[in-house]
């Protein structure tokens, strides 16, 4: 039976709304909205959200709420991630979903993975290949992998998020070099505890490697141009070092960036990479999708 699902993904950066039909496998897109909000400010050394990153998310969830009920759906499903998991206060945001009738669930690492993993799948068509998925957000990384022919998938969250990173390691502006190796070589430290893994397809979603093929391709965003946008290795690197180069006030100006977004990215391209170094390929795909259409798709297993 087709349903209309409101899936809203609270990330440690951003929060994200998908309005969708969805009958068993199948899901139609009717609304799809973005918001970076930095929830996750300063968690990793407070464990505690800010009132300020607090005040962001009420005004967020208010903006979600009224779209939701504008589309009168059947089911609302909101997930919190990395830096509910890691906060001393986090019923305080529980309290604001419930204020718009948002129900928020804080998953765990695991299960981020695995929806995450159905959600960048679902758009592909050819899925008898090996795959190996990368979602680099704010707070957390998960990396996964499934075997062709296989079901089950093996799934790791790791601690280290574009923000995360940003607040432990870059600290001048424009970004120093000798800070860039440190986030680096921690990153890789991090991400190569996955193991190994021989992926025909590397897949990633989120924030960080949409922003990417935008950069790459100097536009805003459009689904028809980011979607499936293969970035290599190399230009990841260019990116890494252009993008640092540039001071903060400049980084804000490139088509594509998002303004608020311009002082994580260096630390996004950096995991992007370390990922792609782990799975031993050249060459990732931007996926548009992620988390919020694994939740959708799976909508049942929250009510």
């Amino acid at each position: 039976m087709k349903k209309k699902i409101a899936a809203v993904d609270l990330g440690t950066n951003t929060f994200l709304c998908l309005i969708a039909e969805v009958e068993g496998k199948n899901l139609k897109v009717l609304e799809d909205i973005s918001r970076v909000v930095r929830l996750g400010e300063k968690v990793n050394e407070n464990k505690r959200f800010l009132p300020s990153a607090l005040a962001r998310a009420a005004d967020t969830l208010n903006e979600f709420g009224t779209i939701i009920r504008k589309h009168n759906v059947d089911h609302v499903v909101a997930t919190a991630t990395s830096a509910a998991r890691d906060v001393e206060n986090g019923a305080e945001l529980l309290e604001l979903g419930r204020d718009q009738n948002i129900p928020i669930s804080i998953i765990g690492g695991k299960r981020e993975a695995q929806l995450s993993f159905e959600g960048a799948i679902s758009s592909s068509a050819d899925l008898n290949q090996s795959i190996f998925v990368i979602d680099v957000g704010g707070g957390s990384t998960e990396l996964i992998y499934r075997k062709r022919g296989e079901k089950e998938i093996r799934a790791q969250s790791f601690d280290v998020g574009s923000v995360r990173l940003t607040e432990m390691f870059l600290k001048k502006d424009p970004v120093d070099q000798e800070e860039l190796k440190n986030l680096l070589g921690y990153a890789s430290n991090v991400l190569h505890r996955f193991g190994d893994c021989e992926p025909d397809i590397t897949i990633a979603v989120a924030g960080t490697p949409t922003t990417l093929a935008m950069i790459a391709q100097k536009i805003d965003f459009d689904e028809g141009k980011v979607e499936g946008y293969p970035l290599t290795k190399g230009v990841i690197i260019k990116m890494i070092h252009d993008l640092g180069a540039l001071p903060f006030s400049d980084r804000k100006k490139i088509k594509g960036l998002e303004p608020l977004r311009a002082d994580v990215i260096v630390a996004g391209a950096a995991l992007l990479l370390t990922s792609l170094e782990v799975a031993k390929r050249s060459e990732v795909l931007v996926s548009t999708r992620g988390l919020r259409f694994g939740v959708a798709l799976n909508y049942l297993d929250f009510l």
